[in-house]
């Protein structure tokens, strides 16, 4: 099959599973189901991106459109339950009670969001059908669609190859590992100069889930309901988890340059 037919037929079974995931009622509120909607929405758009730097007729923003807002917050559910998990883990229930009721019920209240942006009459599938989608070898180069993945290649290697790792790199790094890891099982590479990028990718994914934990920490000094004693608990978590988070960050640091092939 070539890599253009392959690239579409992925593309209808993403469709599917993102429409069966927005369908879905039992169990609709758990944390893997909000994970997998964005995991099949990344998927999406990491081939559509491919495919419109290989053609003009793809228009990304739009293909892309209908699912943005739902993206985004499913984005922000994902976050709010992936702090309550951490602070469960690092804390015992009865710490801070008022501050765990008070992520519960925003996490409620951006789910309900979320299920009104669903039931939304502006949101539709993809449209795989339409013109735009409506592909062939005359105006989509095989060739180009492989030397674009295999130039992605390049662009993580040189971030990789980095004398000094900041922050924003390994952000972008995070981002590019998992959608090249994706395309790269429907796509041929040629010359592989990547290894081990599954362990590397899971490494980058623990870091950012340690990010995204710190940051609501500092949020929760701001909420005027959550009582002194409870931030004073807050606070004394935070240099745990910005210690952390500084391990991870060298791991990563020290571990990048066994990735490059020799």
């Amino acid at each position: 099959m070539q890599s253009l037919e392959i690239i579409r037929s992925n593309l209808k079974k993403r469709e599917a599973c993102i429409a069966r995931l927005l369908k879905t009622k039992k169990g609709q509120d758990e944390p893997e189901n909000f994970h997998q909607l964005r995991l099949e929405i990344k998927k999406t758009r990491a081939a559509l991106s491919l495919l419109s730097k290989c053609s003009r007729s793809i228009d990304f923003k739009t293909k892309m459109a209908p699912y943005l807002n739902l993206f985004k917050q499913a984005g922000k559910i994902r976050e709010l339950q992936l702090h309550k998990l951490y602070l469960d883990k690092h804390s015992k229930p009865e710490d801070m009670p008022v501050y765990s009721k008070t992520l519960e019920k925003q996490t409620a209240e951006e789910i309900k969001q979320f299920c009104n942006l669903k039931n939304h009459k502006e949101t539709k599938p993809l449209s795989l059908h339409s013109d735009t989608m409506r592909l062939s070898p005359l105006n989509v180069n095989e060739h180009i669609l492989e030397s674009t993945l295999e130039k992605e290649q390049d662009t993580i290697l040189k971030l990789l190859e980095k004398e000094k790792l900041k922050v924003p790199q390994v952000h972008d790094l995070r981002k590019r590992i998992k959608s090249f890891l994706f395309l790269s099982t429907l796509l041929p590479i040629k010359k592989k100069k990547l290894k081990h990028l599954n362990e590397f990718q899971e490494l980058l994914g623990k870091w950012h889930d340690y990010e995204v934990f710190g940051e609501e920490l500092q949020k929760a000094d701001k909420l005027e309901n959550v009582p002194p004693e409870e931030k004073k608990k807050i606070r004394k978590l935070k240099p745990k988890v910005v210690q952390k988070r500084q391990t991870l960050f060298k791991k990563i640091d020290k571990s990048r340059f066994s990735l490059i092939k020799n």
